[in-house]
């Protein structure tokens, strides 16, 4: 059976996420307007699309209170070596332009899927890179038990990047 997500655990993510980034309170009363079937059976159909980003998010949307960045949670709880959760810090780091001189932190963000498949690129890109070894890489000693760079690997370092770590 795919896997899917219960409506108090969507409950629990958009609770863990209001505490991360944009402050919307009324997104937990949106979420919990959406009935415990239509989570399971959205959220089972949304994850089995991926890694059409654009598709998943179009399903998991459907979802009261679901935006291309809660989307973005529920997919990286599915996928977490792939998805990235699209976060504040994420995006600015991720994105960021190697010329900016530095990371713009208060970066103007849309939340629309647009950025969000940019997110998915950057997070990429950077995993690759970083899974790579030799001079610009952390090779499989700084890489997971694969030797790879997960995509929540990259949202950890960006959250304390972002956070004055």
């Amino acid at each position: 059976s795919p896997p899917y997500l219960t409506k108090p655990e969507l409950v629990t993510l958009m609770d863990w996420k209001l505490t991360h980034g944009t402050f919307r309170p009324s997104l937990r009363a949106l979420i919990a307007q959406n009935a415990p079937e239509a989570v399971e059976r959205t959220t089972r159909e949304g994850l089995a699309l991926w890694p059409d980003v654009k598709a998943s998010v179009k399903k998991l949307s459907e979802l009261r209170g679901v935006g291309p960045a809660t989307a973005s949670l529920i997919l990286s709880v599915g996928e977490p070596d792939e998805a990235p959760f699209f976060s504040d810090e994420v995006f600015c780091w991720a994105t960021a332009e190697e010329d900016m001189g530095g990371v713009d932190w208060r970066r103007k963000i849309k939340y629309s899927v647009a950025e969000y498949l940019e997110v998915v690129e950057a997070v990429g890109r950077m995993r690759s890179r970083l899974a790579g070894g030799g001079e610009d890489g952390l090779g499989k000693e700084g890489a997971g038990k694969d030797g790879r760079v997960s995509a929540v690997q990259c949202e950890k370092v960006a959250y304390v990047l972002g956070n004055g770590g």
